[in-house]
């Protein structure tokens, strides 16, 4: 009980102190720090659920280079969002190397960046005991960002490289990234992004759009591709993703795959989930911004349609249409009553009718 009521107290103080996230969440770690030792992890994990509006890890990555022989030292690089207690947390993160062996990489630095993410830095060596294909596996069980929009369900954080070591063709080091795999994007604009990879030596890198994992590794099921107005691709031989163009606002993953060759060999492959947030054009109502309740406001009949659509106003009101990307297609201030609309100019497809603060779905049928 008295543990109990240390929990609720330090929540409603860290709510106090959500203005300084990072404060906030080292004051939060150091509390479920201490409910461990003192009680295991039941009083932590409500602390954790208390606080668990947070976002967690944003994305992450791993790299390597040679050292000698058959020792490589890896460099696993966090992102996780400030105000999480995730960061603070992981001073060891576990990696499975392909062998049956399992090690802790540990923490060497944390920075600030901006947007409220914080930057995490680990690194361990590593021998291998021979030639041979690894799969490098980083599973951490902290959620993903649980606000992700194309990834549905609980899903922990998982990210893979895979080295190929072979004295014939030289030990060899993974490709090295200039550019932070968070990315800021506008609805309805379009958007290119590039990792800005660099290989050493004689290699050369290819990019192919894969699926994020998650737990042990497998491929997350619930996984798809955001949606675009156009297309979404990354170019094969360049590594510009292009997102022509997002739709919706709110947080995505895109996994991309960096392929390293040399003289026809594969001997790299470098995973990489690119965290894009598309905020709101000022210029566009969203679709998600339009408020469509799971019960019917509006009575539109016929539903589906194929030329007009009735429907009755209580009062003098104003009446909208939207396509469902939330693109305003019609305003009309429409008098008290009976309402036939004219919507033989829409093409065929599914629209959101608003009248006020009601809302409703109608189809549009092809007209024969």
């Amino acid at each position: 009980m008295e543990l109990g009521l240390i929990v609720v107290r330090y929540y409603f103080v860290a709510v106090k102190m959500r203005k300084s996230p990072k404060i906030l969440s080292t004051v939060i770690a150091s509390l479920v720090c201490s409910l461990l030792k003192k009680s295991g992890c039941f009083f932590a994990l409500v602390l954790c659920c208390l606080y668990s509006n947070a976002h967690h890890i944003r994305t992450g990555e791993i790299t390597y280079r040679h050292v000698s022989g058959y020792t490589y030292e890896f460099t696993v690089t966090m992102f996780y969002s400030s105000a999480s207690i995730a960061w603070q947390a992981r001073t060891n993160l576990q990696i499975s190397w392909g062998d049956n062996q399992k090690d802790f990489a540990h923490r060497i630095s944390s920075d600030d960046l901006p947007d409220n993410i914080t930057k995490c830095v680990y690194q361990i060596q590593k021998t291998f005991p021979g030639q041979g294909v690894y799969t490098v596996v980083l599973e951490d069980v902290v959620a993903r960002n649980f606000g992700v929009l194309n990834i549905s369900g609980y899903q922990p954080f998982s990210i893979k490289t895979i080295i190929r070591i072979d004295p014939n063709i030289g030990h060899r080091h993974s490709p090295q990234f200039n550019e932070y795999p968070l990315v800021n994007a506008t609805a309805w604009e379009s958007l290119v992004y590039n990792s800005l990879a660099v290989a050493a030596g004689n290699d050369s890198l290819t990019y192919e759009l894969v699926v994020p994992i998650g737990e042990r590794g497998n491929e997350i099921e619930t996984y798809s591709l955001p949606h675009a107005s156009k297309e979404l691709y990354i170019d094969r031989v360049t590594g510009d993703l292009v997102w022509d163009t997002p739709t919706v606002t709110g947080d995505y993953v895109v996994a991309i795959r960096i392929n390293k060759w040399l003289r026809g060999v594969v001997v790299s492959r470098v995973t990489r989930e690119i965290s894009i947030t598309v905020h709101q054009n000022e210029g566009i109502i969203m679709s998600a911004d339009i408020p469509v309740p799971e019960k019917t406001t509006v009575n539109i009949y016929p539903n589906p349609a194929d030329e007009i659509i009735n429907f009755r106003l209580e009062k003098e009101s104003i009446v909208q249409i939207f396509d469902v990307s939330g693109k305003l297609l019609l305003s009309q201030k429409r008098p008290a009553g009976n309402v036939v609309m004219d919507i033989s100019h829409l093409t065929a497809g599914v629209y959101i009718l608003k009248i006020e603060n009601r809302a409703a779905k109608f189809v549009k049928r092809d007209s024969m």
